[in-house]
């Protein structure tokens, strides 16, 4: 064949390839599109936005409870042009994977490397999961795939006369603070190569950190703080480094298990990237970089999420050098095998993918979300959202986990409160008491809930007592007001700290100062109400943050029967005077829609000279109601 005709069966070979995968990806894009629970957490704070209630989670707060300010602007201009917030989200999701992935195809110049690409890309269960699900890395893709195209041009110095290079690398820091890791040894390098032309030098980084510079100054003003409240919610736990590396290790061995090509592609982009020297070479260090950084936070418990971003770079890399590799023959090979463990979750799964593919502490959350949050199992009154209009003064409410579609469904003038601190800005500094990781519950400071209910400080603890108050003037006071300006200070620079706050890992905390009581020998402990009848019946005991069922005389206890509102969760604390003896859930026998449950509850272990069961609500509404209650020994 001759060379013209070759290179136009090349090029006809190039187009076919590059429109079969063009189809297939937006078919698999569209049967897999989901939303997950933390992208709701970020939908709930443009909703109050666009609403005129500010860029908050709570409407009278001002927290960051968003890691991805580019992203959260993206969403905000999609949810004015598509009315319905789940929608937009699922257009921009489906838009922008789709544009980023056609650059990264169209970067392949051989239809052999396209072929391959276009094979991991469908195949990566990791990226095919979160090219949707609402959070923001569709969007890394697309940036990294234009920064690393621009990069690995045949003149690398040439870049920099773009403004948009600069701009590239302060839109990765706004998108994900953390991905900086991946960015910087490539920064590195394009620096030393602009070391002798000062003047570009200094234009570059100045629109590189310009951007940068009035977002901190924005953040640093609204919300009081630098960084997002779920950076000091996950990094400030309490929990030890070696707990979290070695959790790390599990999250890296969870993707091997169950989508090992993402795992191959990412680590051969890395060896091939070594290899190649030069911007690959740079690319490369920074992915071990941000896998380093991963390892030692402790990875996360979505499934794959935090590989996509050095998968992307990886794909970049072996696109440009695999066919300088005598190994690259077997590539594809190896690309059909490791990808096999996708086909079903990729290709073959539709409305019927749901949570049987859940797993214990690192999930694949596509399928514990999908029945209920994917785009072909959607429920349009299932997800109907009320009038976005505060109608009374806002209620609080405790729900510790899922909190982003349930806070949707609430409203903005429901207050929640999250034991796990990604909304809360004075938790989120206290150390966790239990956690798998992304979940790191903290113990509610004595009249917490009050103090937030009735906007003033009433908790009785001197170590966190004064704290609060400047977190309340940080979050609470006037915007402009020098008291505020004062306390962002002083709390940034660790001049107010917590104090020592270990007893709330290892110790109980009441959750109030003034538990309210009644005698076990209370007449309404004896009626039993009716499974489904209202919480607030004539008979039932209503109660805030605690009811105290008290015994004249000592007794031993190893089963209790109760019944309890169904729709909060309710821990038993079976008290010998002030000291504990044991904490155990309630589980109910059975879950009415609404109303109230009966739940039997044997003890773990017999509990002897009790005088106080103390019925604890950690999670619900507020509403809080106890029915009957009983206990026995055997």
């Amino acid at each position: 064949m001759r060379l013209p005709e070759l290179r136009l069966s090349t090029q006809y070979y190039r187009q076919l390839l590059l429109f079969t995968f063009m189809i297939l990806y937006v078919f698999i894009l569209i049967r897999t599109a989901w939303i997950s629970d933390d992208a709701c957490i970020t939908l709930r704070t443009v909703l109050n936005t666009l609403h005129g209630y500010g860029p908050t989670f709570n409407i009278d707060e001002r927290v960051q409870a968003y890691t991805h300010p580019l992203w959260f602007f993206l969403l905000c201009i999609s949810s004015l042009l598509v009315p319905n917030v789940f929608y937009a989200t699922f257009a921009l999701c489906i838009l922008v994977s789709l544009i980023a992935t056609v650059l990264l195809l169209l970067r392949c110049r051989q239809p052999a490397i396209l072929a391959m690409v276009g094979l991991a890309i469908v195949l990566s269960k990791a990226f095919v999961d979160f090219s949707t699900s609402g959070l923001e890395n569709p969007l890394i893709h697309l940036l990294l795939i234009i920064l690393v195209s621009l990069s690995l041009r045949d003149d690398p110095s040439s870049v920099w006369r773009s403004p948009l290079f600069p701009l590239l690398f302060s839109a990765v820091y706004l998108t994900r603070q953390d991905l900086v890791l991946l960015i910087l040894p490539l920064l590195t390098y394009h620096l030393f190569l602009l070391r002798h032309n000062i003047r570009q030098l200094v234009i570059s980084g100045l629109i590189a950190i310009v951007p940068i510079l009035l977002w901190s100054l924005f953040s640093l003003v609204y919300y009081g703080f630098l960084f997002p409240n779920t950076a000091y919610a996950k990094l400030s736990t309490g929990v030890p480094g070696s707990d979290l590396m070695l959790q790390g290790l599990r999250y890296f061995l969870r993707t091997i298990s169950r989508d090992p090509l993402t795992f191959f592609i990412l680590i051969s982009g890395v060896v091939v990237g070594l290899a190649a020297g030069g911007v690959s070479r740079s690319l490369a260090i920074g992915s071990v970089c941000y896998l380093a950084y991963v390892l030692r936070v402790g990875g996360d418990f979505m499934e794959g999420r935090f590989f996509t971003a050095p998968f992307v770079v990886s794909l970049m890399i072996l696109a440009r050098h695999l066919t300088q590799f005598r190994i690259a023959r077997l590539f594809p090979f190896a690309v059909i095998a490791f990808g096999s463990f996708g086909i079903y979750p990729n290709l073959l799964a539709g409305a019927s993918y749901d949570k049987l593919k859940y797993g214990s502490d690192i999930n694949d959350e596509r399928a514990f979300y999908f029945q209920r949050m994917g785009l072909i199992t959607w429920n349009s009154e299932q997800h109907k959202l009320p009038e976005w209009e505060v109608q009374k003064e806002p209620f609080v409410h405790i729900k510790g986990g899922g909190i982003g579609h349930y806070s949707l469904l609430c409203g903005p003038s429901v207050h929640i409160i999250d034991p796990l601190a990604l909304t809360d800005p004075l938790l989120s500094r206290l150390p966790c008491k239990k956690w798998r990781i992304g979940h790191f519950e903290r113990t509610l400071p004595t009249n917490y809930r009050k103090s937030v209910a009735e906007n003033r400080n009433l908790l009785t603890d001197p170590a966190i007592k004064h704290y609060y108050d400047a977190i309340r003037s940080i979050t609470r006071g006037p915007i402009l007001s020098l008291q505020r300006f004062r306390d962002i200070v002083w709390v940034n620079l660790d001049l107010i700290s917590v104090g020592n706050v270990d007893h709330y890992k290892y110790s109980y905390i009441p959750p109030s100062d003034e538990i309210p009581y009644v005698y076990n020998d209370d007449p309404r402990l004896r009626d039993v109400p009716a499974i489904g009848s209202r919480w607030d019946a004539p008979g039932n005991i209503t109660f805030e943050d605690a009811l105290d069922v008290r015994f004249r005389d000592p007794i031993d206890v190893e089963k209790i029967e109760l019944s309890c509102d169904a729709n909060d969760v309710y821990f038993i604390l079976v008290l010998r005077e002030d000291q504990l003896l044991l904490e155990q859930k309630v589980e109910p026998d059975n879950t009415p829609p609404s109303g109230m449950c009966h739940a039997s509850v044997t003890l773990k272990h017999p509990c002897r000279a009790v005088t106080t069961l103390r019925i604890e609500p950690r999670i619900g509404d507020g509403r809080y109601a106890l029915g009957h209650l009983t206990t026995s020994t055997r």
